[in-house]
């Protein structure tokens, strides 16, 4: 029974999961569209741009140097 089945059900498995994977690749196609075609989105990103971001400062340089 299992030598008759099994392939069956691997096939549904694996045509399930193209399928499940087709929708997620469509849906995050159609995102990425609707973010570039989006103007208010595209406007903000450039005044966030124009702003420099402020760095943190963690400790002080030291130099080395090499004793012989």
């Amino acid at each position: 029974m299992a030598k008759l089945f099994l392939p069956l059900l691997i096939k549904k498995v694996v045509e399930k999961a193209g399928e499940n994977f087709q929708q997620q690749y469509q849906n995050t196609q159609d995102k990425a569209w609707n973010k570039t075609t989006n103007n208010d989105e595209i406007s903000n990103d450039k005044t966030k741009s124009k702003n420099p971001r402020e760095t943190k400062k963690v400790g002080e340089y030291v130099d080395y140097e090499e004793l012989e």
